[in-house]
């Protein structure tokens, strides 16, 4: 049951790494210790649930393609991905959501690192 698990993860990085090359994202250049850890909130979401504010921004080390994972508790949200960065906010589209119907809301936890 664990391995499946795990080849289910790893599929799911595989077609996310493809989505993100195809969108023109340096992959090759932001995997590994290259994105430092990096922990926010998420500030505000679109009306359409397209894409969240994150309390990071420059300051921090926030760098445009950066993607974070977002949490509320123990809950998996989804994956967003930065496109604009400021001093001290940074906005990110989403890019992938749970499966479980959960949407993004302020005060999510959104982290560079799993």
């Amino acid at each position: 049951m664990q391995l499946v698990k795990l080849q289910q993860e790893r599929d799911n990085y595989s077609a996310q790494i493809a989505a993100l090359n195809l969108q023109g994202v340096p992959v090759a250049q932001l995997i590994g210790n290259n994105v430092p850890p990096i922990e926010g909130k998420v500030s505000e979401v679109a009306a359409d649930g397209s894409f969240v504010v994150l309390s990071v921004g420059e300051n921090e080390g926030v760098k445009i393609g950066f993607t974070f994972d977002v949490y509320r508790g123990s809950d998996y949200i989804g994956r967003v991905v930065v496109n604009n960065v400021l001093p001290d906010s940074s906005t990110a589209r989403v890019q992938m959501r749970n499966r479980g119907g959960l949407k993004f809301q302020s005060m999510d936890t959104a982290t560079t690192r799993l």
